[in-house]
Formats: C-alpha cells, sequence, structure tokens
C-alpha cells in the first residue's frame, strides 16, 4: 500500500511538471534586424533572428520566400521536456534590393514533434526597413563630400566637411581600411590592398554614418 501512495505521488509530480512545461509559450521571439542597420542599393542583406525555446528545445526547420515588399521568414521549434530555456539565432540572406521600404513579417512556430513541424502555438514579429540610394546622406549632419576618381587604379581623393572617420568594406561588411580624419577637408587614399573590384567607403561623424558610397578599383 505504502509503495503505491509513493508511485501515485510521483506519477502526480510528474503530470504536474508536464503541464507546467505544456503551459510556457512558444519559441519567444527576443529579435529581428538586419544587417547593415542602414542598408543601400547593391549591398548584401541579411536578417538575424534570435528566439529562445523554455525547454532546451531543437531547431527542426527554417525558410523564407518574397511576397512583393515582404518577406516571409518562417521557423518551426520543439519546445523540448526540460524547464531550461536555450537561444537560437539564424541568419537569412535575403540578397541584394533596389531602393525603398520593405518589410520583414517572422513567424516563430512550436511543435510537439521533434522532427516534423505542424501548426502549432506561435509567435509574429514584424518590422520595417529602408535601403537608401547610393551617395544620399541618411543622417542629419551639416557635412559635404567629394569623392574623385572613382573608379580609381592606386589612390583615390576625398574632400569633406564636419567627417572624421573613413571606412572601406566589403560587401560582406568587413572592415578593411579604417581612417580618422580629424577635422581635414582633403584626404589622400591609397588602399593597396585591395584588389580590383567593388567596395563600400562609408563616411562617419561621431560614430554616425553619414554617408555610404560604392568604391571601385580598377
Amino acid at each position: 500500500m505504502k509503495k503505491n501512495i509513493i508511485i501515485l505521488v510521483i506519477s502526480l509530480n510528474l503530470i504536474t511538471v508536464s503541464l507546467d512545461i505544456k503551459a510556457q509559450c512558444c519559441p519567444y521571439i527576443n529579435s529581428v534586424r538586419i544587417q547593415p542597420e542602414n542598408p543601400i542599393e547593391g549591398e548584401e542583406i541579411k536578417v538575424i533572428t534570435n528566439i529562445t525555446t523554455p525547454s532546451l528545445g531543437k531547431e527542426i526547420s527554417t525558410s523564407f520566400y518574397w511576397q512583393n515588399d515582404t518577406v516571409f521568414i518562417t521557423g518551426c521549434w520543439w519546445n523540448g521536456i526540460f524547464t531550461s530555456p536555450k537561444g537560437f539565432m539564424n541568419s537569412f540572406n535575403i540578397g541584394k534590393l533596389n531602393s525603398g521600404n520593405f518589410v520583414i513579417h517572422f513567424t516563430a512556430f512550436e511543435d510537439s514533434g521533434v522532427d516534423s513541424c505542424g501548426a502549432g502555438r506561435f509567435q509574429i514579429r514584424v518590422m520595417n526597413f529602408t535601403v537608401g540610394i547610393i551617395g544620399t546622406q541618411i543622417n542629419h549632419y551639416k557635412t559635404s563630400y567629394t569623392l574623385y576618381p572613382n573608379p580609381f587604379r592606386s589612390e583615390f581623393f576625398l574632400t569633406t566637411t564636419n567627417i572624421d572617420n573613413i571606412k572601406i568594406l566589403d560587401h560582406c561588411g568587413r572592415i578593411l581600411e579604417s581612417i580618422e580624419v580629424n577635422g581635414e577637408e582633403k584626404t589622400v587614399l591609397n588602399p593597396s590592398n585591395l584588389k580590383c573590384g567593388s567596395y563600400y567607403i562609408h563616411l562617419s561623424k561621431e560614430n554616425t554614418i553619414i554617408y555610404r558610397e560604392r568604391l571601385i578599383k580598377l
């Protein structure tokens, strides 16, 4: 009789834990962001999602597709059976876009199966972003610049006002050169380490990007 009572208590505890886990919500969307943060036409754009499952879950599948100006991203996660959260970060390369306004529609589904994705509970996050035109000012500092020649072979000249940093980046957003100009109005740049190809130049003021421009080395 005593053994039966112990078994019954253990069974009730397991049921309680199971109900507590089931009561926890679907994958929680922590954030959805784009990289680079202020894209311009011609740049590769990535959408980075960050979600948390409540119970040491598992990623089942992720995918995305375009419909007009909206990219629909869908992910499916198994929530798990242990009461410990687990985070998942995913990156989706949505390609190069023309200038304009776009929407990201991200849905994170929960599923009770480990290897299949059905229509369980879900959360949705929607965000808007804008792809700018090359050479346009993206902040409201009173600045101007002249870059020549572009394309260039060995060196180019940059005449600026109210700029304190120049960066040259590749198409993946990696910084290849970073130059402090300290208020100088004319700068000669000779990035000898660059191979022939297309790059981006960022002009900044107080750690804020003012201009983005495409740079071509012949």
